[in-house]
């Protein structure tokens, strides 16, 4: 059933276009952010971390599968670095998020 659910609901684009407050827009507009940086940080598991815009870290899995972890920011995350578990990333403003179970927690 939750697969149904995903793989019949609507295109990001549309989903956008129809939202009608500021609470349904944010979490949608998250989630359209495209990775901003160029190198990426790389976990022992060889997750690949990019920095997005709206506090966004993009996650490429090993299986090819995108994900994001919310940093609890609006400013575009400028960096990002990955040694083992841990993951650290930053803004212009500084270091903002850090994490020793790779974004879990």
């Amino acid at each position: 059933m939750m697969y149904d659910r995903k793989v019949n609901k609507p295109p990001i684009s549309k989903q956008l276009r129809e939202a009608r407050t500021l609470e349904t827009l944010t979490p949608l507009a998250k989630l359209a952010v495209a990775p901003q940086t160029e190198e990426a940080g790389i976990d022992e598991a060889q997750n690949l971390y990019y920095g997005a815009e709206f506090g966004q870290i993009r996650v490429r899995n090993v299986d090819g599968a995108w994900g994001s972890i919310d940093t609890g920011t609006l400013d575009e995350i400028t960096a990002v670095g990955a040694k083992s578990t841990r993951l650290v990333a930053g803004t212009l403003r500084g270091a903002l998020f850090a994490s020793a179970d790779s974004g879990q927690s």
